[in-house]
């Protein structure tokens, strides 16, 4: 049916799905990077404080402040490991693939 129509019908959606596969891609990786980038200036500045309230000779908020930014880092940190994207789901075998409608008469 669509190959009556334009017989590159097929093809340029099969191109369109890699671009959009690429581009999704990409897109994961530079958000990993920024949350990587994110989470080395959060630890950063925890040990910088804490390194500044050491040389102040108050000790003990310098590890009540480490200690509670860890807690919180390591909150963030489970979260974004335990909220993945899901997988996404399988092809409906009733529905006709591309391959299907353009060898149909």
């Amino acid at each position: 049916m669509w190959a009556k129509v334009d017989p590159a019908y097929g093809q340029r959606v099969l191109d369109q799905m890699e671009i959009k596969e690429r581009h999704l891609r990409r897109m994961d990786w530079v958000h990993h990077l920024a949350n990587s980038f994110c989470g080395l200036v959060a630890l950063g500045l925890v040990v910088w404080l804490t390194k500044y309230f050491v040389d102040q000779d108050h000790a003990t908020q310098g590890a009540s402040v480490f200690i509670a930014s860890g807690t919180i880092i390591g909150i963030f940190v489970t979260k974004k490991l335990t909220n993945r994207r899901p997988p996404s789901p399988p092809a409906d075998p009733s529905q006709p693939s591309i391959a299907d409608m353009e060898t149909a008469p």
